[in-house]
C-alpha cells in the first residue's frame, strides 16, 4: 500500500471513529440513573414503581424465595400485592387477567393453577374474583375496601421484599 493509500485508509477510520464516539456520547447522555432524572419524574409513582421492580430483576433480593419454594398462601399474598400496587397507581381500583398473572409469577404457574390463584386472592376484602365471563376471567381489587393492613403495607412500600 503506498503512502498516499494509508492517509487515506487513516482518515476514513478516523472519520469513523468521530462519529461512533459521537453516537456513544448520545448515548450516554440518553442512560441516566434515576436520581438524575428531572423532579417531575422522580415523584412519580408509576415510574418509581417501574424502577424498583427492574432493579429488583437485575439485582435479585437474597432473601427472596424461589417460585417452586413458595407456598400457596406465599403466591395468593404475592398476587394480591401485585394487584393492589397497580391499583395504587391507578385510582384505587385495577384487575388482572389470566395473562398479567402469568406475569407476575414470570410464567411458571400452569392455567389450572394460575386460575386457582386468583380464586384465593379474591376471597379477601376488597378483593373479587370475577369469573362471571368464562373467557376473561379477571382478579379486581378495590383499595378502599381492603382492610387487611398487612397487605395495604407491603402495597404502599414498593421496595419492601413483603411480597417474596
Amino acid at each position: 500500500m503506498e503512502k498516499d493509500e494509508l492517509v487515506d485508509a487513516v482518515f476514513v477510520l478516523e472519520s469513523r471513529v468521530d462519529s461512533l464516539t459521537r453516537s456513544l456520547n448520545a448515548l450516554q447522555d440518553l442512560v441516566v440513573g434515576p436520581e438524575q432524572l428531572p423532579k417531575h419524574i422522580q415523584s412519580s409513582e408509576p415510574v418509581i414503581d417501574r424502577l424498583a421492580k427492574l432493579e429488583g430483576t437485575v439485582t435479585p433480593d437474597p432473601t427472596a424465595t424461589a417460585y417452586a419454594e413458595k407456598s400457596r398462601e406465599q403466591k395468593v399474598r404475592e398476587l394480591r400485592i401485585a394487584l393492589g400496587r397497580k391499583g395504587r397507581s391507578n385510582g384505587g381500583k385495577a384487575s388482572m387477567d389470566y395473562n398479567a398473572v402469568l406475569a407476575v409469577f414470570d410464567n411458571r404457574p400452569s392455567a389450572g393453577h394460575c386460575y386457582k390463584l386468583m380464586e384465593l386472592a379474591g376471597h379477601l376484602e376488597g378483593f373479587e374474583y370475577d369469573s362471571t365471563n368464562a373467557d376473561t376471567k379477571r382478579l379486581l381489587v378495590n383499595l378502599d375496601a381492603v382492610k387487611d393492613d398487612a397487605v395495604l403495607h407491603a402495597v404502599n412500600n414498593p421496595t419492601h421484599s413483603e411480597a417474596n
